[in-house]
């Protein structure tokens, strides 16, 4: 009978957040990151990329991010949470002499799949790549093999070494830190936390029985390799076995992710889109820091109706700051998303209305096909001031407010916000013109978001935003926000004065095109 000796090296991470993570996912790089990367992973607090002869991590201090996330929620401090500066730590484990030409595959494919439009290059964007449970190294060394793979939450991976082959030649060497031994485990300080690897633990399996065999580390400066100081058979298969245990901010696995919208789709399934703050690799190891706010991407996910399912997720963004405000589904299950973006490489279509960043920050509106697999259009519109940022603000979130609907032939409304003074409207539209300061405005785009059907700002001298649209069975248009003293109202509507305090709700009816005012009150 085969004899099997494994090791099992387990390695938690000494964090001080909270939260866990289910399960440990293999993304395979289609193209979507840099060459060098193999396979990526979310892990607790951060990532790790695989790479051909070593695995790469990159690490956020979660403590700040946390004080942070509970900044962001009190009324007008959204900046100081998006300017913020985070505390990392990036370190690779480099497989010293390991083989060229090992063979390096993704095993166990998942069902769910990843699409990423990031950046205007649609030779960048990767549509269905493919998730993994595991991912194996063949002869990373001579009768050796690598497996990295996840037990519940936890990374682990395992040195498979063959009958004869020379454990000696499994060489850990660590690039960017100095890994110390202390009562047989290995302590990793980061700095704004310490990475704990716990005592080497390692057992052979003989006549189907489990017998443990003693396994410790041996550190040669930077070096760390594997010692069996009462020796193990030789002529056994041996399995050495780390893991990688931590702790993590809820809600989340490596990336912090707020939750800004949601919709469903025509047979119940759920869409929602959130905001992701997803460090990309580390170009040194070493300490970093990083400034939020130009590292957050959308992030929209599909799940079944029950929820139980993730059946797709798509990373929308450039190089700035792009969040999603709304979204609805047509009845074709094609996904519309509505939302801000200061990116000047957002991801925009051929065709696109706009296809260039107006101001600092713009609206942006992008169309999905039903498996989010391409883009059926994408643009910015925007003047040269600051659109879709709502400035209104008392509560967390109020930033992000405005909605996109979409009637029965693909054609999309959009209620917003816009600060320029050149935001486009249409010909004839009711309000071609700011009135000053933050304006509302409302407009209509065609199925593939190349043509702005038209547009128009409502708005007073004073602060005024748009919020919510609606249309009615003769396709008038109905439009809530808030408004300021003077905006516009019909003489005989309910209300057609300001009734008082900072600002008032309003209600206001255009008709098909947007020409005319028909009603509109406070």
């Amino acid at each position: 009978m085969k004899k099997i000796l494994l090791i099992l090296l387990y390695l938690p991470i000494i964090v001080f957040c909270h939260g866990n993570i289910k399960q440990v996912k293999y993304i395979e790089n289609k193209g979507q990151w840099q060459d060098n990367i193999l396979f990526k992973a979310n892990i607790p607090e951060g990532q790790i990329f695989l790479e051909d002869h070593k695995l790469t991590y990159s690490f956020m201090d979660c403590k700040t991010v946390d004080s942070l996330h509970h900044i962001a929620h009190e009324a007008n401090n959204e900046d100081l949470f998006k300017n913020s500066i985070i505390d990392g730590f990036a370190f690779s484990v480099n497989f010293l002499g390991s083989n060229k030409k090992s063979i390096k595959n993704g095993v166990k494919k998942l069902s769910e799949y990843h699409n990423y439009f990031i950046g205007k290059d649609e030779k960048e964007w990767q549509a269905k790549v493919p998730l993994f449970d595991h991912v194996e190294y063949h002869s990373i060394y001579n009768g050796i093999d690598l497996k990295i793979y996840n037990n519940n939450q936890f990374l682990k991976y395992d040195f498979i070494v063959e009958p004869n082959a020379n454990t000696n030649n499994i060489q850990l060497y660590y690039d960017g830190i100095t890994p110390k031994i202390n009562n047989n485990q290995l302590e990793i300080d980061l700095g704004f936390n310490t990475i704990i690897e716990q005592e080497p633990y390692a057992y052979q399996i003989i006549n189907s029985k489990k017998i443990e065999v003693k396994c410790q580390y041996l550190l040669q400066g930077n070096i760390v390799s594997f010692y069996f100081p009462d020796g193990y058979e030789k002529d056994i298969e041996l399995v050495i076995d780390p893991t990688l245990v931590a702790a993590t901010l809820s809600g989340t696995t490596g990336n912090d992710n707020y939750g800004h919208s949601a919709t469903y789709g025509v047979n119940g399934e759920i869409f929602t889109g959130a905001i992701s703050f997803g460090a990309g690799y580390p170009t040194t190891v070493g300490a970093f820091q990083q400034t939020f706010s130009s590292s957050i991407d959308v992030a929209i996910s599909k799940l079944n109706p029950d929820g139980s399912s993730l059946i797709w997720a798509t990373y929308l963004g450039g190089a700035g700051s792009d969040y999603p405000h709304s979204m609805m589904a047509n009845g074709l299950n094609e996904l519309y998303i509505y939302g801000t973006t200061s990116s000047n490489n957002y991801p925009v279509s051929s065709n696109a209305f706009s296809a260039t960043l107006n101001g600092f920050s713009d609206i942006y509106i992008t169309h999905l096909t039903d498996d989010g697999t391409n883009i059926v259009g994408s643009t910015y519109i925007g003047g040269n001031g600051d659109d879709g940022s709502n400035g209104a603000t008392w509560n967390y979130g109020d930033t992000y407010r405005g909605e996109i609907i979409v009637d029965n032939n693909g054609n999309t409304y959009v209620a917003s916000c816009s600060n320029s003074p050149d935001f486009p409207t249409s010909a004839g539209c009711y309000q071609s013109t700011n009135a000053g300061g933050q304006d509302g405005v409302v407009f209509k785009m065609n199925p593939d978001l190349s043509v702005l059907e038209w547009s128009t700002y409502l708005g007073s001298t004073g602060e005024d935003a748009a919020f919510g649209i609606r249309l009615n069975n003769n396709n008038n248009v109905f439009v809530t926000g808030t408004a300021a003293t003077n905006f516009p109202t019909t003489a005989s509507s309910a209300t057609p004065n300001f009734i008082g305090g900072t600002r008032d709700a309003f209600i206001a009816k255009l008709d098909p095109t947007a020409t005319t005012l028909l009603a509109s009150s406070y």
